[in-house]
């Protein structure tokens, strides 16, 4: 599965929140529909804060992890919805946190990533 990860970012002048060069802005006043769009994402979507945890997942996540609700992802780490290593024969634990690393230094970062 590829996954992106996006760092939070900054406030621009006019209050929106900004998450990269070529990132969407969403406006504040916008943040209240921000899970409906989440949900209408038709591939599995999951957020990562920057303590390396599950923020939050869109309907997609939960039918992929066969998760009865959102508190049955939200607040865990990746590792433990994934397979003990990856498929390059690392830790899965390792991986995870190597590249929330990568997504917090820069912005953002793609990858694959086994479920």
């Amino acid at each position: 599965m590829g996954i992106t990860l996006l760092r939070a970012g900054r406030q621009s002048e006019s209050g929106d929140r900004m998450t990269g060069k070529n990132s969407a802005i969403i406006g504040t006043q916008d943040i209240g529909s921000l899970q409906t769009i989440i949900d209408k994402i038709p591939v599995a979507t999951l957020i990562i804060g920057p303590d390396g945890v599950f923020i939050d997942c869109n309907q997609a996540t939960l039918r992929i992890f066969q998760a009865a609700n959102r508190n049955e992802i939200i607040g865990k780490p990746p590792a433990l919805l994934s397979p003990e290593n990856q498929r390059n024969g690392k830790s899965s634990g390792t991986e995870a946190e190597r590249y929330i690393k990568q997504a917090l230094n820069s912005g953002s970062i793609t990858f694959y990533w086994d479920h």
